[in-house]
């Protein structure tokens, strides 16, 4: 896992220093106001390393329940999510 995130930071450093992204940069809280790039800053979760792929499976599990809760099953009605 060190290993892995060592690489990860050193793209990262890569990426921010030949490829610059204002598009992601805006989405982050404050952009305008703190007018850096996002892999020129320091967020308040760091681990991007771990945090992107646990992330994306959280976000595909998710996606899958609600895949079969809601339009397969009919256990829960859309309108039961949004307001749980």
């Amino acid at each position: 896992m060190g290993l892995a995130a060592e690489e990860h930071n050193i793209g990262l450093r890569a990426q921010n220093e030949l490829f610059p992204d204002a598009f992601h940069s805006m989405l982050m809280d404050n952009a305008i106001k703190i007018g850096r790039d996002v892999l020129d800053r320091v967020m308040p979760f760091e681990n991007g390393s771990m945090l992107n792929p646990v992330g994306m499976i959280n976000v595909a599990d998710s996606l899958a329940a609600i895949k079969k809760l809601i339009f397969e099953e009919k256990k829960v009605t859309l309108a039961e999510l949004q307001a749980a």
